[in-house]
């Protein structure tokens, strides 16, 4: 068990201080000045005033000079492209006038504006009403709000839960725990993730706290059960391996290196196994994570006289194969992103990442990498197999991942028209011809 603070999110239907949202009686403040955050009592702006002041006095200075209430009223009636260009330049302007690289909340204050939800409206002045179920949406009218009555429906709960597990993690932390449980025969993979951690009943519009817990989990273990689902199809004989070796390509610190212990569930599902290795590789592991970390196996794998090793390599994949290490059997690239840059040298992205994109690719291994997003994964298919050399055989072609995370995320973009998507959604395989 594990337990991590996360960053701070923003939400304008919260108090920015406590995440306390408006009631009837008691509505939230609002800035005077930026209009764009809210606060359930003076005492707490005047709290969060000194992080808020430079941002704020941009917002202001910005507002007035376009005229406007706020930044976000040029915005009214344009389309989804316009919109999203609109809200991308504004970071792009924020970060130059202030010369310093937006935090979390800031960047959300901007991506995430409380503008009438309606794609074809997004008025950001006059009577605005929040969405007092989710207080993630806003109209301008009752009319919007009646037009997007089924459209927000599917959402309203996730986001409704995607912002009570963002203000849990950030003020509680996160902590979880790993089925401690030791297959004594190879069952395979499941249908889905739910077969692996089971769902509490569900609670209507209120969210329990089993159901938080049980959602932060599914987005821990889905990592390490995509690579299960994927290896017990396309790794020959995983159920009799006594070896298993596993590279993690584009790792974080963050997504990959916290809560290490979800990695060594792989093992209790593989009884043949003596030795787990896993390589986490990535330009974007923090200084320090590099080298090997010793691991002390779970009581049940040490009484089979298991080893479970985890090693680091802070820099590019084709670095890290220059090395000589030993070759993988799976190889896994989680949300990997590979479209977000441009394919040219000289793009900051591309050169310090995904330049070596055809090294990702061994003989026969396979290769599987994730996308929160169906544009996002039909994207960065099409740019590993225009980038890499030789024959690629596309074993699974973006499709629905069974074992994706559970917990929403806000998406600012709202590809497809929905508000929220989810780690590791979609899923693409692919392997190099011998």
């Amino acid at each position: 068990m594990e337990q991590v603070l996360a960053k701070q999110h923003f939400y304008w239907g919260a108090c920015n201080v406590c995440g306390t949202t408006a009631t009837p009686g008691k509505p939230l403040k609002r800035c005077s000045r930026c209009h764009s955050i809210a606060y359930c009592s003076p005492e707490h702006q005047k709290v969060h005033w000194k992080k808020h002041k430079s941002f704020c006095n941009f917002l202001f200075a910005a507002s007035k000079a376009l005229g406007h209430e706020t930044i976000f009223c040029g915005g009214a009636g344009r389309g989804m492209g316009d919109w999203m260009k609109l809200r991308q330049d504004a970071v792009m302007v924020a970060e130059e006038a202030l010369a310093r690289r937006l935090d979390a909340v800031e960047r959300e204050m901007v991506l995430f504006p409380r503008t009438c939800q309606l794609d074809s409206c997004h008025l950001a002045t006059g009577p605005l009403e929040d969405c007092t179920s989710c207080h993630g949406v806003t109209y301008c009218s009752p009319l919007h709000q009646q037009e997007d009555t089924i459209g927000h429906a599917a959402a309203c709960r996730q986001l409704l839960l995607s912002r009570l597990l963002d203000h849990r993690e950030a003020t509680l932390g996160l902590s979880f725990s790993v089925d401690p449980s030791v297959d004594s025969t190879y069952l395979g993979t499941g249908p889905d993730i739910f077969d692996f951690v089971g769902q509490p009943e569900a609670g209507g519009q209120e969210v329990p706290v089993e159901e938080l817990e049980w959602t932060f989990l599914t987005n821990q273990m889905s990592g390490v059960l995509t690579l299960l689902d994927q290896a017990s199809r396309l790794v020959p004989g995983l159920g009799e391996l006594e070896e298993l070796v596993v590279h993690v390509a584009g790792a974080t610190t963050i997504a990959e290196l916290l809560g290490m212990v979800k990695w060594e569930y792989l093992a209790h599902r593989l009884p043949a196994l003596t030795s787990l290795t896993y390589v986490f590789v990535g330009p974007q592991l923090e200084p320090g994570d590099d080298g090997e970390e010793p691991w002390l196996p779970c009581d049940s794998c040490m009484e089979r006289g298991r080893r479970v090793e985890f090693r680091f390599f802070r820099g590019p994949y084709g670095d890290y194969l220059a090395t000589s290490p030993e070759p993988p059997h799976i190889v896994l690239v989680q949300n990997c992103g590979f479209s977000e840059f441009e394919a040219s040298p000289g793009s900051p992205g591309w050169t310090s990442g995904w330049s070596g994109l055809p090294s990702l690719l061994h003989s026969s291994v396979p290769l599987v990498f994730t996308s929160y997003t169906l544009g996002e994964a039909e994207g960065d298919l099409a740019r590993l197999l225009d980038t890499v050399d030789g024959e690629v055989e596309v074993l699974v072609s973006c499709q629905e991942n069974v074992m994706r995370s559970q917990r929403p995320v806000r998406d600012w973009a709202r590809e497809e028209g929905r508000d929220v998507f989810y780690s590791n959604q979609y899923v693409s395989v692919v392997r190099k011809s011998l």
